[in-house]
């Protein structure tokens, strides 16, 4: 399954969501447990909740199932693991902190907004 698409479709709804700092990285050349991340920002955790459905809703609608999710560090990241794609959305605070985009600096940034 090609996993692009998808990852484009969870940056547009987070984006809708109100999300920011959305990027969408392909790590397919790093890592053979995934294909591509997509990392977001918010500001609460009723924002973290909407933008999760949002995201789950959308990827659901086109065949791609979310096979689990995972919520750490007093709520401030969750994970969601749709097999092909990561969503890392973030409180500020623990983005900045754990900044994934140094870790994987060598994924290649996808263009996704329209």
């Amino acid at each position: 399954m090609l996993y692009k698409k998808p990852a484009i479709l969870a940056a547009e709804a987070a984006s809708g969501k109100k999300g920011e700092g959305i990027i969408v990285l392909d790590v397919r050349k790093l890592t053979p447990f995934t294909d591509y991340f997509v990392i977001v920002t918010v500001n609460s955790q009723p924002q973290a909740q909407a933008v999760r459905e949002a995201i789950t809703d959308i990827l659901a609608d086109h065949g791609v199932e979310l096979r689990n999710r995972q919520q750490q560090l007093s709520k401030r990241w969750v994970l969601l693991d749709f097999a092909g794609i990561l969503v890392h959305v973030f409180i500020k605070e623990a983005r900045e902190f754990y900044n994934l985009e140094r870790l994987w600096s060598k994924a290649v940034k996808v263009k996704w907004e329209s």
